[in-house]
């Protein structure tokens, strides 16, 4: 994924992209081997830094089993007529989970 270049400088971490990618391969990999029912999501924090890779993360959410939560930084998008407008959905994709009733 394009990302990768960009992730150790946005979280602050090293390898960060690396160990995520590796995470998302095991729970792939113990989901089929354990016949597991999960969907594994993704959450972007869109901001300008990352925005041009946007694509690059939805292309690559768009596997069986995987989602992408689109969410915009507060920091550096706030539009005054659009206060509760955080998400930015993908069409047909589930972009908020699903609460359980009280």
């Amino acid at each position: 994924m394009g990302s990768a270049k960009h992730t150790p400088k946005l979280r602050g971490r090293p390898k960060f992209w690396e160990r995520t990618s590796n995470s998302i391969e095991t729970l792939k990999r113990m989901r089929k081997e354990h016949n597991l029912d999960y969907t594994i999501r993704l959450k972007n924090v869109i901001m300008a830094g990352n925005l041009h890779d946007t694509i690059n993360v939805a292309d690559y959410a768009n596997q069986d089993g995987m989602e992408v939560f689109f969410q915009r930084s507060n920091r550096t998008t706030t539009r005054p007529d659009d206060p509760n407008g955080s998400c930015i959905p993908i069409p047909g994709r589930r972009t908020r989970p699903k609460r359980s009733p009280m």
